[in-house]
């Protein structure tokens, strides 16, 4: 979906069609990012995959805060938006696993595990979540079946993505001295 430097009606949103990432300027900039990575640094300089967060932030980004209301207006295009997201997430996600060697990625990211960041979901409920987001999230799991999940540290959203996505084997829960909003330690 590239750079977004406006918001997009969601009603809009839903007749994008999925592009391909190769055709995506910032693909191509990891792309080349990755090729110099690999020219230049010795086999034993791990690359890391680059942080492409989670359907519910691509969507919240796209949309803006017009995503919240969507909810409860146009729930069937959130559906549309959110499986348009995933697919694009999942080509996108498989693409860049393919430009790096597995003996050069960055453990715990070697082809075995997929990180999802849904730091967005901490300003819905879990019913929300539950109906809207876990249902994607789930989709992305099923890639290598073993899950790191960026649940920001949000109480419910941290229960909930234990109860919704299968095989998490990293996770985190802390707390944040400045947040915002509620955090819940580690005990």
């Amino acid at each position: 979906y590239g750079v977004v430097r406006e918001h997009i009606p969601i009603d809009k949103a839903v007749k994008l069609e999925v592009p391909s990432p190769l055709t995506t300027a910032p693909f191509l900039e990891v792309k080349s990012q990755i090729d110099t990575y690999l020219k230049y640094t010795p086999e034993e300089f791990k690359i890391g995959l680059p942080d492409m967060q989670g359907p519910f932030n691509i969507a919240s980004y796209l949309i803006g805060s017009d995503i919240y209301y969507a909810f409860e207006d146009v729930p069937e295009q959130v559906h549309i938006l959110m499986k348009k997201i995933t697919e694009f997430w999942i080509k996108a996600y498989k693409l860049v696993l393919s430009w790096i060697p597995e003996d050069r990625l960055e453990p715990p990211y070697t082809g075995k595990a997929v990180r999802i960041a849904e730091c967005s979901c901490n300003l819905i409920s879990k019913e929300l979540y539950k109906e809207f987001v876990a249902p994607y999230d789930r989709q992305i799991a099923k890639i290598h079946n073993k899950v790191i999940i960026h649940p920001c540290s949000g109480p419910h959203v941290f229960e909930e993505t234990l109860e919704e996505i299968p095989d998490v084997i990293l996770t985190e829960a802390g707390y944040i001295a400045c947040a915002t909003a509620g955090s819940i330690s580690v005990e």
